[in-house]
């Protein structure tokens, strides 16, 4: 009895270890591929272009499909990136993600994974919400530039509005002296 009790702890310690240290090389593999994707932030890439730029870290993640569509600053967009599938993969219900940057900007985001639950699926989950919040970020960062910019032109306009008046003043002044 207890030799075989001790043969099951013994045992179960094992499987334990190898566990851990598969669930530890698996999250060194995808720290790895968010790594890649945190590099994107530092590139000079506009917000449409972040999908493809990512594409190869979602598709190692065990992404088999990314689809958007929206709108974007009054057109409309969409795209839709999709690895090769072996046999044995099957697709599973998509993780949804809606975008919005003001009233100019929105998109929803859809990828669909392989596996339907597990670790790896629990990492790809982490890693594609890694890459919407990248590409989240670059919208907003998008969208406030451009409003900066527009807001700069509408200051200028006014500035510009102002001197003519101005001028116009001055040469009617001018007419009446003559």
């Amino acid at each position: 009895g207890r030799a075989e009790l001790s043969v099951i702890f013994i045992l179960a310690g094992g499987v334990l270890l190898a566990a851990s240290y598969r669930i530890a090389h698996l999250a060194r593999r995808y720290r790895g591929r968010m790594e890649n994707l945190l590099q994107l932030a530092s590139k000079p890439l506009d917000p449409l272009e972040i999908p493809g730029a990512a594409w190869a870290d979602l598709e190692a993640g065990g992404w088999l499909r990314l689809e958007w569509d929206g709108v974007w600053f009054g057109q409309p967009v969409s795209g839709c990136l999709q690895a090769v599938a072996p046999a044995k993969r099957r697709a599973t219900g998509p993780l949804c993600f809606e975008l919005a940057s003001g009233d100019e900007v929105r998109l929803v985001v859809r990828l669909i994974h392989g596996e339907a639950w597990g670790e790896n699926r629990l990492f790809a989950e982490h890693l594609a919400r890694v890459f919407v919040l990248l590409l989240e970020t670059r919208l907003h960062a998008r969208t406030e530039a451009l409003s900066a910019a527009l807001a700069e032109r509408a200051r200028l306009s006014l500035y510009l509005q102002h001197d003519m008046r101005n001028q116009a003043q001055w040469v009617l002044w001018v007419a009446d002296d003559f």
